[in-house]
């Protein structure tokens, strides 16, 4: 069943991150495209690793993971990985 499916759990927790970060966003980058696309860029790959991330865990786990824990560890993951790559995004944009 689709549903039972870890990587369906997570990608559903990740896409809801990814949504609710560009609404909040997106009204302050509006004017600019080239933002716009990093924005999204990062908000694509941050989704992308973490829905991996949490979906690999959580089927190799002996137990299927309940969507409250699938949820809380897609939205840990997420930061983390959206956190990473705007640090690293931040460190190259001077050179």
């Amino acid at each position: 069943m689709v549903l039972s499916n870890p990587y369906f759990r997570a990608l559903v927790f990740s896409i809801g991150m990814s949504v609710a970060v560009f609404w909040r966003l997106f009204p302050e980058n509006a004017g600019d495209w080239h933002r716009v696309v990093l924005l999204l860029s990062i908000l694509g790959v941050a989704g992308t690793v973490s829905t991996l991330l949490v979906g690999t865990f959580s089927r190799r786990s002996d137990k299927p993971w309940p969507w409250v824990m699938t949820g809380f560890a897609a939205l840990g993951c997420w930061i983390a990985v959206a956190y990473a790559m705007l640090l690293l995004q931040k460190g190259f944009a001077g050179r």
